[in-house]
């Protein structure tokens, strides 16, 4: 199953390298952010929601926004 960031990243046909390329990261990073494995830095989430125009919480449905 996709998650959110996935999903919103193929609707516009970006790849994950080009995607770490605006957050200043690899495309593994890109893709361990979307397996679920790691999350960005807030100043990353913060260009991820902008660059999307999707709320953090809808790309990122982890524990970390839980608190």
């Amino acid at each position: 199953m996709k998650n959110e960031l996935t999903i919103q990243r193929e609707k516009i046909g970006i790849s994950q390298k080009k995607l770490g390329e605006l957050c200043g990261v690899g495309q593994q990073c890109v893709s361990s952010w979307e397996k679920g494995r790691t999350v960005p830095k807030p100043y990353q989430m913060q260009l991820l929601e902008e660059f999307f125009k999707v709320e953090k919480e809808k790309l990122f449905s982890h524990d970390f926004f839980k608190n």
